[in-house]
């Protein structure tokens, strides 16, 4: 039965059985679990290649996203600490999957079946796999190419279980939604663009505080200037789901009062906080 249950505080249960698994297969040898951790950063890279090929992306450029992947600090964590590759990289590499494998023109059972279960394991992954509906409308709109309406759609039926899956998490663990979470105010959404800022190496993350200085407001510049141009390709780069993939997981935490500290910018030799 504990392989049911998660820890104390989350409801996790896959990773509990992926360390059961591991448990039986390696024993006590910490080999195994690197092995599979960096499987799943390499999947998470290919996911990109392959998300970047479906928009049209040359090879050289597809290389260069899947390296910073590969390379960036963001990602360093997950490769030595088990337990949060467990929680983050497996939620990470089922959102990359639907981005790279979305169908463009009509869904299959098949197709459908493989995602829809990929979703499901994620539900007992992590808390963070509520943002699926909002990506299901941005890969509607840039993949399938369908109307708002149409997506509108789609999202809310993605968003059905996502609604039920938190009504009995807030009933079973109400407890844990207090004022402390919620406590952040509007001072807290100041933690986009200071991740933002971050993530292109123009600050150093702080994960429980929330800077605006010079390089979350070059970070915006930035971010700006590569969406007002108008035009391109077709289909053109995934700017969309790219940014979708970035923001929308912040968005279950944007009231709470810090950011998990899950960033160790070792490419600076800065140890995270």
């Amino acid at each position: 039965s504990l392989l049911l249950v998660g820890p104390s505080n989350f409801y996790r249960p896959a990773n509990t059985m992926l360390f059961a698994v591991h448990d039986l297969v390696f024993g006590p040898n910490p080999l195994g679990y690197h092995l599979t951790v960096m499987a799943l950063h390499l999947l998470c890279g290919w996911f990109i290649w392959r998300m970047l090929e479906r928009h049209g992306l040359p090879p050289l450029a597809r290389a260069a996203a899947s390296f910073v992947w590969l390379t960036s600090p963001y990602t360093f964590e997950p490769l030595w600490a088990v337990n949060v590759a467990y929680n983050d990289l497996t939620v990470c590499a089922v959102w990359l999957g639907l981005a790279a494998h979305w169908p463009e023109d009509r869904w299959t059972r098949g197709r459908g079946a493989a995602l829809g279960g990929a979703v499901l394991f994620s539900v007992f992954c992590k808390e963070s796999w509520v943002i699926v509906p909002g990506l299901a409308v941005i890969l509607e709109l840039t993949m399938r190419r369908t109307s708002l309406r149409t997506a509108a759609v789609t999202g809310c039926i993605a968003a059905v279980p996502g609604a039920v899956y938190l009504a009995a998490y807030v009933a079973v663990c109400g407890d844990r939604f207090g004022g402390s979470y919620t406590s952040g105010g509007l001072e807290a959404w100041l933690k986009v663009p200071h991740a933002w800022g971050a993530f292109w190496g123009l600050t150093r993350l702080v994960p429980m505080d929330f800077p605006f200085g010079f390089g979350e407001a070059a970070g915006v510049l930035v971010l700006v200037a590569r969406v007002a141009p108008p035009g391109g390709r077709t289909r053109g780069p995934p700017l969309t789901p790219g940014l979708a993939l970035f923001g929308l997981p912040l968005l279950p935490i944007l009231p709470a009062p810090g950011r998990p500290p899950r960033v160790r910018p070792a490419r600076r030799g800065v140890p995270g906080r």
